[in-house]
């Protein structure tokens, strides 16, 4: 069965509130193949990534997040900090 990104993207917020970081990675970057502009999937990404200390790999991620939503605060401050 095909879940819509909707459904995917509560999977990965489920999967990345319980530390299945992994599992939710893999959602989010399936996500972002079917949208790659999807700004929570973007920025979910990146806060995983910086997690792992790839500051370097979220950074795209977390610019994406703030291009595509930039009026949603979080987004901004992870992408600052």
């Amino acid at each position: 069965m095909q879940l819509t990104v909707k459904q995917a993207l509560k999977k990965a917020f489920v999967a990345q509130a319980k530390g299945e970081l992994k599992t939710a990675e893999s959602i989010y970057r399936v996500i972002l193949r079917k949208q790659p502009g999807h700004a929570e999937a973007n920025h979910n990404l990146g806060v995983i990534l910086a997690s792992d200390n790839k500051f370097d790999e979220a950074l795209p991620f977390f610019k994406v997040a703030v291009d595509s939503s930039p009026k949603a605060e979080q987004f901004w401050v992870s992408y600052i900090e």
